[in-house]
């Protein structure tokens, strides 16, 4: 369905019947259509000043209605992402700026996680894309802002946090998860940065952000069948781990990001990540890892090679130790879906009420 925005443009209000949106006159853009928790809800707008390759005139500019405040929230190798106000409503929004978009690589890359946001408007504990605007080589993603900051500031200003607010925090990543995964979806870049939450210093409510490493989603949900190895060292699962190192290379699944959850709970309870690698060169001097750091953390990854601290069940409830151990499971076989995490004694016995 097609309807005129408040300000006179074009946009996509809906997806249309047969699932395909197709803002750029680009077939890349087709989505096949799933049953997931959240979809066919309505699309963000669409601001292109491209058609067909060519700029398309008389379309407004990105800074034509938005303003700098000058805040940082975060960058990385794709570019930034910055506050910017409506100038219309004074809102504030997260804009994520990608350039060099003319790059083969780099575009459909954007276009893909433009579909997974679409994919999942107005879904609960996933980031909401409000509009894109793609002018010459640099993309505009506007992002409702999430005031209260990453979930890793939240942890370092408490040292680790309490059974009660794990509890709560890994219930509403895991209902994300649910989300995607039962659409197809891997987000394959679960950490501590990719969490936001909305009030400064406390755990919930938050959301599921930065779906650019996320897989497509699957006709009907099924299970996605990924070979390329993406996303942060520590935080990464064994099959995922495998797929650098080992020839033929056997496709993985979304259960990766509970691999990744099982990391990040562990870091929540206990105040650190349970891989780490040391090569013994940095004796006395802090560094970044270097190559053999990494390839340490991602032999103990691989084997599945940590340990909890001395007396876990002294330190922590059984069902919280039982989780840990549940999420970490070397063969995704083994290892506990979102639905599990969502029945599990240490999550409901907390749930908010």
């Amino acid at each position: 369905m097609i309807s005129q925005s408040s300000e006179g443009m074009s946009c996509l209000s809906k997806f249309p019947e047969s699932g395909v949106i197709n803002a750029y006159g680009d077939s890349a853009l087709s989505i096949p259509r799933t049953d997931a928790l959240c979809v066919d809800t309505n699309v963000f707008l669409t601001y292109s000043k491209k058609k067909d390759g060519q700029d398309k005139p008389n379309t407004p500019c990105f800074n034509e209605l938005y303003q700098p405040t000058g805040e940082i929230l975060g960058h990385g190798s794709f570019g930034s992402v910055c506050t910017y106000k409506r100038k219309k409503t004074g809102m504030e929004y997260a804009v994520k700026i990608i350039k060099n978009c003319d790059d083969p690589r780099r575009r459909p890359a954007v276009l893909r996680e433009i579909r997974v946001c679409g994919r999942f408007k107005g879904c609960e504990n996933i980031i909401q894309l409000v509009e894109f605007f793609e002018e010459k080589n640099t993309f505009y993603l506007v992002f409702d802002k999430v005031a209260g900051g990453t979930m890793d500031k939240v942890i370092k200003s408490q040292a680790f946090l309490d059974e009660p607010d794990a509890s709560r925090a890994i219930s509403a990543i895991a209902r994300a998860l649910l989300t995607l995964h039962s659409a197809g979806v891997a987000h394959r870049d679960i950490k501590h940065s990719n969490i936001l939450v909305h009030t400064k210093g406390e755990v919930t409510p938050l959301v599921l952000c930065d779906l650019g490493l996320a897989s497509e989603p699957t006709p009907n949900g099924a299970r996605p069948s990924l070979t390329t190895a993406v996303g942060s060292p520590k935080f990464m699962a064994p099959e995922v781990v495998a797929a650098i190192r080992q020839r033929p290379v056997v496709p993985y699944d979304h259960r990766c990001d509970m691999w990744s959850l099982g990391v990040l709970l562990f870091s929540m309870l206990y105040g650190f990540l349970p891989f780490k690698g040391d090569c013994g060169k940095h004796v006395g001097v802090w560094r970044q890892p270097c190559h053999d750091c990494h390839q340490i953390i991602l032999h103990k990854v691989l084997h599945g090679q940590f340990k909890l601290p001395p007396g876990p069940t002294e330190l922590l409830s059984r069902d919280a130790v039982n989780l840990v151990r549940g999420l970490l499971a070397v063969d995704p076989r083994d290892r506990y879906s979102a639905f599990d995490v969502l029945q599990h004694p240490f999550v409901t016995a907390h749930a908010q009420r």
